[in-house]
C-alpha cells in the first residue's frame, strides 16, 4: 500500500512527487473540454479516475495527494473543476476548497468522500463547494456532475447532497 509522506506524496511507482504534483497527458485534442484537477490521497484510485475522465474526453491537467498539493497544482495548471477527496492527511478537502475558492473563485471544486452522506453535505456546506459525491457513484454520474457544475449540463450549485 502507497501512503503519502509528510512533506509529499508519492507516486504509483512509490517515487516522490514534485512540488507541482504530476500532470497528466491525455488523449484528448479538443481544446474546449473541461480542465480537471483529481485531488485524493490514494494514488491507485487517483490513477482510475484520471484514466476515466481522460476516456470520457475531458483533460486531465494534473494531480496531488492533499490539500497543499492541490492549492499548488490550482495555481499552476488552472483548471476548471477540481475533484477533491473530503478527507486526506495534512490539508484536508475542506480546508483545500476554502483556500482554493479564496484565491481562484473562477474555479468549480467538487468534494468526494467514502463518508456517510451527512459527513459529506456538511464538508459540501462549510467548505463552499459546487457539489458533493459519494465515493461509490458511477462514472458516468461523477463525469456528469463535473460537467454540470461548469455548465456544460444542467444546472446545478450545491450539488442534492446539502439538500438533506
Amino acid at each position: 500500500m502507497i501512503r503519502a509522506k509528510q512533506g509529499g506524496c508519492l507516486t504509483p511507482n512509490g517515487l516522490p512527487e514534485t512540488a507541482q504534483g504530476v500532470a497528466m497527458p491525455t488523449a484528448s485534442t479538443d481544446t474546449d473540454a473541461l480542465r480537471v484537477l483529481v485531488v485524493d490521497d490514494s494514488a491507485p484510485l487517483r490513477e482510475r479516475v484520471c484514466f476515466a475522465l481522460a476516456r470520457a474526453g475531458l483533460t486531465v491537467v494534473g494531480e496531488a495527494c492533499d490539500g497543499a498539493h492541490a492549492l499548488v497544482q490550482a495555481a499552476a495548471q488552472r483548471p476548471d473543476v477540481i475533484l477533491m477527496d473530503v478527507s486526506m492527511p495534512g490539508m484536508d478537502g475542506v480546508q483545500a476548497c476554502q483556500a482554493l475558492l479564496r484565491r481562484h473563485p473562477e474555479t468549480r471544486v467538487v468534494l468526494w468522500s467514502g463518508d456517510t452522506d451527512d459527513h459529506l453535505a456538511n464538508a459540501v456546506w462549510h467548505s463552499g463547494a459546487h457539489a458533493g459525491l459519494a465515493k461509490g457513484i458511477r462514472t458516468s454520474e461523477l463525469i456528469a456532475t463535473l460537467r454540470s457544475v461548469c455548465g456544460a449540463g444542467s444546472p446545478t450549485t450545491r450539488d442534492a447532497a446539502t439538500a438533506s
